[in-house]
């Protein structure tokens, strides 16, 4: 048995119910009109029984009324053993108008039958009605016809007929009946089955499986409702309802990526403020020691012949006092405003300046670089800024890459928000940055190098992008390298309302 027969003889299913209530009604129905035609045949056949009957008696009642006179005549006899063979009666008699009667033809075997059949006497109807006829107690069907030659009643012909061949003709109509009642419910049985499962059951079950799918989290489910009736109306209005939950459901969501965001900008707005003051702590406080530390160094080494070995460790320790002053530097700038100075800047003549730049050392690591920049349209931007963003991430990107890589620049002219702007991106082929790394990349502090690695560089280059109103984003793939995008709009919004 099919999923979808199954579906449809479920005992709570709808379209079983239905197919039951509409088959009963149905039913009734074809009952109730066959009962008024197997009425209407009986009272046909009956009534042609009578007809059959005057017609007879019309035909004969001249010559049955001669020779009624002559009861002894033999030709009475013959008239109506005639009679009762040619309509297959069980008897046919002639009476006198005082009801005896004057002569009878029986069928074979039912002389006995009952005393309704030909009796002897039998009560005569009114003069003015011309035929009757009534059902017998002994299974018989009975047909009076007043005799009336040239207008003047002269006698009766009673006919008698076995109930059986009135009944026989009515049995084998019914069965007719039932034969041709049974193929017109069968097909209209197949079709309302079809009918039901294809415009209840099926959408109905489409119905359940699109709440479950909405009760599993699956918001973005939708029924088919091709049809234009009240199931298709409810598919529609269930369709409706799902596209409101999962809207706002994205809604929800949002809000909630916005609160995140929200949340990362306090607290990135916290740790830069503990960061300042522990900037300021550091400038005061280890600065001035630095600055000692590192003329003495110089001064030592300028009393150093060039090949005596503590010179080493002298530079060494000029080396480190560098770094640490190029750590305090960073964190100094880390927890101040950035400040943007704009002016009309070409974005693609920065890029290929930074790229002059880093070349010595892209070609000291074997490392490709190309630029790919179509002409791009002026920014107004703070171009230092926009070098030290371009530097870092250019760094970055070689210290990624392996010998043998490349490292890609390319622009294109982009709107955001009804803003024009310029998309640059920067992808190498290097080692990739992990999954749980991404969400954290541009925080202060924090750093994939395991040595010589503020986790100050991507901090900055953000903090500077979003001075400039623009976003910084990163796509990668471990192993595959990464790739980081800048958007920087044309102009700062001040001046795009103006």
């Amino acid at each position: 048995m099919s999923s979808h027969v199954a579906t449809l003889l479920a005992p709570k299913s709808v379209g079983l119910r239905l197919f039951l209530l509409l088959a009963a009604a149905i039913l009734a129905i074809a009952m109730a009109a066959d009962a008024w035609r197997l009425r209407q045949e009986r009272t046909r056949v009956l009534a042609q029984l009578e007809r059959e009957a005057s017609l007879v008696t019309e035909s004969i009642e001249g010559q049955i009324a001669l020779v009624m006179r002559a009861p002894d005549d033999g030709r009475l006899a013959d008239f109506l053993e005639e009679i009762r063979q040619a309509k297959d009666a069980d008897c046919v008699a002639a009476y006198a108008l005082d009801g005896r009667r004057v002569h009878a033809a029986f069928a074979p075997g039912t002389t006995g039958r009952g005393p309704d059949v030909c009796p002897l006497r039998i009560t005569p109807r009114p003069v003015a009605e011309a035929l009757s006829a009534q059902w017998g107690l002994s299974g018989t069907y009975n047909i009076q016809v007043a005799m009336t030659p040239g207008g003047t009643p002269q006698g009766i012909l009673k006919l008698v007929f076995d109930a059986a061949r009135v009944s026989g003709a009515l049995h084998q109509f019914r069965n007719s009946i039932l034969v041709e009642r049974a193929l017109v419910l069968l097909a209209m049985g197949v079709m309302l089955w079809v009918g039901i499962a294809v415009s209840v059951t099926r959408p109905i079950r489409r119905l359940i499986a699109g709440v479950e799918e909405i009760a599993r989290g699956n918001l973005k489910a939708r029924i088919p409702s091709p049809a234009d009736t009240e199931v298709g109306e409810l598919a529609r209005a269930f369709n409706r309802m799902a596209g409101r939950l999962d809207e706002t459901q994205d809604q929800r969501r949002r809000a909630e990526e916005s609160r995140a965001v929200l949340e990362r900008q306090f607290r990135h707005a916290e740790r830069l403020a503990a960061v300042g003051k522990l900037a300021n702590v550091i400038a005061h406080e280890v600065g001035t020691p630095l600055h000692v530390i590192a003329g003495r160094a110089r001064h030592l080494g300028r009393g150093l012949p060039k090949d005596d070995p503590r010179r080493e460790d002298v530079e060494s320790i000029r080396e480190q006092v560098s770094r640490i002053t190029r750590t305090m530097k960073h964190v100094l700038q880390s927890s101040r405003a950035i400040p943007v100075r704009r002016e009309p800047v070409d974005l693609g003549q920065v890029v290929r300046d930074v790229a002059g730049i880093v070349s010595p050392e892209y070609a000291a690591r074997s490392v490709d670089l190309r630029v790919s920049l179509p002409p791009l349209p002026t920014l107004h931007a703070d171009a230092d800024g926009l070098t030290q963003v371009l530097l870092n991430l250019l760094t970055n990107a070689l210290a990624a890459t392996p010998p043998g890589g490349r490292v890609e620049i390319a622009g294109t002219a982009v709107a955001r928000d009804g803003r024009a702007g310029v998309a640059l991106s920067i992808a190498d082929n290097g080692t990739g940055i992990a999954p749980e790394h991404l969400e954290r990349i541009f925080d202060p502090f924090f750093s994939t190098k395991r040595s010589d690695g503020t986790g100050l560089g991507l901090s900055i280059c953000r903090d500077i992008v979003r001075a400039h109103e623009g976003d910084i984003t990163v796509e990668s793939t471990p192993g595959a390298g990464a790739c980081f995008t800048l958007w920087l709009p044309a102009e700062p919004r001040e001046a795009t309302r103006a």
